[in-house]
């Protein structure tokens, strides 16, 4: 009697963990920050390495590193530049961007069409910043037609997204305040000033705690 006791445990055992195996197993992921952000309306995406910025209707970007969400930014005040070329419209032509006021340039090169709302390119500073294999996913509405070819503007939002990722940092009191702001559970928005080199810290920033 004492044998078959073990015998029924034991199977009354193993199916209770397959059953709870089974319903790990089934668990829906979990969508992650990056994903539910990019499902939401937005003007454009702008992949660098492992940072991810996506451009939104109100004019902000947000930054996110991996699948975390770094914090939202914009610029106080107009970047001023000058367009060699405007438009990329076959893979062995570059545009190439300069500051008006420090002759820095960024030069956007080896354009490449994914299809027809994906560019893939490499980018080039004065600084010696090199960055391969950029991506940008645009809407149609930013495109236009040449010679039965889309081409498509590399815009300010582009540009900003460059000279962010291109400062080693945003200056210590401003790093701190981000940091602050997300350890508490806020979700922190940086406004920039930049008023001399693009590839520098900012002048001036601001956060604000959302």
């Amino acid at each position: 009697m004492k044998n078959t006791y073990k015998i029924i445990s034991g199977i009354l055992f193993l199916t209770f963990g397959f059953y709870s195996c089974s319903t790990e197993n089934d668990e829906v992921p979990k969508e992650n920050a990056l994903e539910i952000e990019l499902a939401i309306e937005n003007k454009g995406v702008f992949e660098i390495e492992s940072n991810t910025y996506i451009f939104k209707e109100t004019g902000e970007t947000v930054k996110f590193i991996a699948e975390d969400r770094a914090f939202d930014f914009s610029f106080l005040n107009e970047l001023n530049f000058d367009v060699e070329k405007i438009d990329a419209k076959h893979a062995g032509e570059e545009v190439i961007i300069t500051n008006s006021e420090t002759a820095e340039f960024i030069r956007f090169f080896h354009f490449k069409e994914l299809n027809s709302t994906s560019l893939k390119f490499d980018i080039e500073l004065s600084n010696g910043q090199v960055f391969r294999s950029v991506i940008y996913k645009f809407k149609k509405d930013v495109t236009q037609k040449w010679h039965e070819e889309f081409s498509v503007a590399i815009n300010s939002s582009v540009l900003g997204a460059v000279i962010e990722l291109s400062q080693y940092e945003l200056g210590a009191e401003c790093g701190a305040a981000i940091a602050e702001c997300a350890r508490s559970g806020g979700r922190p928005k940086v406004t920039m000033t930049k008023t001399n080199g693009w590839f520098a810290a900012p002048d001036a920033c601001q956060i604000e705690c959302r």
